[in-house]
């Protein structure tokens, strides 16, 4: 991965966790996915090679059981590795806006990777008061 800065990176957490590292204008300059036990490893490589200057994490619903105590693992994890510069986002925050709405035909992506890039793209628009967003759909 080329070291270079970006607006944003995104990660849609769970024990497949999707990512996206955005540029000022929405437009998505690297995506994947990760396993829950790669995660310290990918994670701190996302954030040497792209500097970030906002980390979302959209925070899963975390339940009882060995399922909730993984995710629980992950967004902890997460929030150590990334400190007091973690935004996180509620899912209804962003999912029940028109970004939540948008489809990705003909991209092979997993969902995890979509929701990452929706939650990008809205918190750029919403949050960061970017007008030229909606530009850059199906431009991933």
């Amino acid at each position: 991965m080329p070291k270079q800065k970006s607006q944003l990176l995104t990660l849609d957490l769970g024990l497949t966790t999707g990512y996206a590292v955005l540029n000022n204008n929405g437009k998505v300059i690297f995506k994947g996915k990760y396993d829950w036990r790669d995660q310290e490893r990918s994670l701190k490589l996302l954030l040497s090679a792209y500097t970030p200057t906002h980390v979302l994490a959209e925070t899963p619903v975390i339940i009882r059981g060995p399922l909730g105590e993984k995710l629980d693992h992950v967004v902890s994890q997460v929030r150590l590795i990334v400190g007091s510069d973690l935004i996180e986002i509620d899912p209804a925050r962003w999912k029940n806006s028109w970004w939540g709405g948008v489809r990705f035909p003909g991209r092979k992506m997993s969902r995890h990777v979509q929701d990452a890039i929706r939650m990008g793209w809205w918190f750029l628009e919403v949050e960061l008061k970017r007008s030229n967003i909606r530009a850059n759909v199906g431009n991933t």
